[in-house]
């Protein structure tokens, strides 16, 4: 059974670091300001430094894409 925790506590740790990674400070944007057009549940938003770049945030592994158009890994 170690060999079977241990490997559950390293994906753990994968999948940890991999949400940790994609963390941005951000605003969201109204839907009917929002330039880009986000699909899927994405949400449009920009980043504090340059508010006149907005980009879509996806659910992280489920939609991927500027726009959160193609299928994520999970």
């Amino acid at each position: 059974m170690e060999g079977t925790s241990e490997r559950s506590a390293s994906i753990l740790e994968a999948n940890l670091s991999f949400f940790v990674l994609r963390l941005t400070l951000a605003i969201v944007v109204w839907p009917s300001q929002c330039q880009v057009g986000c699909l899927n549940g994405g949400v449009c938003a920009f980043q504090r430094e340059d508010p006149a770049q907005q980009k879509c945030i996806c659910l992280i592994g489920i939609w991927e894409g500027d726009r959160c158009e193609r299928k994520g890994r999970f």
